[in-house]
């Protein structure tokens, strides 16, 4: 018997094909304790966070704040912080496009990963913070885009923590599935 996959795609060994042919899901599932309707608000919640945090860190890199076109230690963490929004975007719209009980691999690469994903994302946030603090110290460079920029880091840290606390807020429970019709 040929082994299945490893790696990235291990997932699709979880799933068979039943007597008509078709593939279906046969790997565990995870079901949240709370109720359908808590879900759904918990999903507009982590939307609307979600939303408002990818607002603050493109409209970061779009000001004029002294230092960001020409000083590496500036670029750098904001790149890092583009990316890691984008990963926290991934889980949550992941997330948001499925209803419970979650397959395991989904699961897995939204409400597992949701917390680390957004605590990635606040500490580049912090350093980005920092950093631009330590120029603007060092150089007397005290503009209104700075404190526009530091205010819009300020922001991003803020949200990723209210991501993070919402995705932790309800317990997920591994069920078996029984779908093998």
């Amino acid at each position: 018997m040929a082994e299945g996959k490893k790696g990235g795609r291990s997932y699709l060994n979880d799933f068979q094909r039943n007597v008509a042919g078709d593939y279906i899901y046969a790997g565990d599932m995870y079901e949240c304790g709370a109720s359908r309707e808590e879900i759904k608000q918990q999903k507009l919640f982590l939307g609307i966070l979600t939303f408002l945090l990818a607002a603050a860190v493109i409209a970061g890199g779009c000001i004029n704040a002294p230092g960001l076109h020409n000083v590496f230690f500036l670029i750098i963490p904001l790149v890092c912080e583009i990316g890691a929004t984008g990963s926290v975007t991934s889980a949550v719209l992941r997330f948001l496009s499925c209803e419970p009980p979650l397959r395991e691999y989904i699961y897995r690469r939204s409400v597992e990963a949701l917390p680390r994903r957004a605590l990635f994302e606040a500490v580049f946030a912090g350093i980005g913070l920092l950093c631009e603090t330590v120029y603007c110290i060092i150089n007397k460079k005290f503009v209104l885009m700075a404190a526009v920029y530091l205010i819009l880091k300020t922001a991003s840290i803020a949200l990723c923590f209210l991501i993070r606390k919402n995705a932790v807020k309800y317990s997920w429970t591994k069920t078996e599935n029984h779908n093998l019709i």
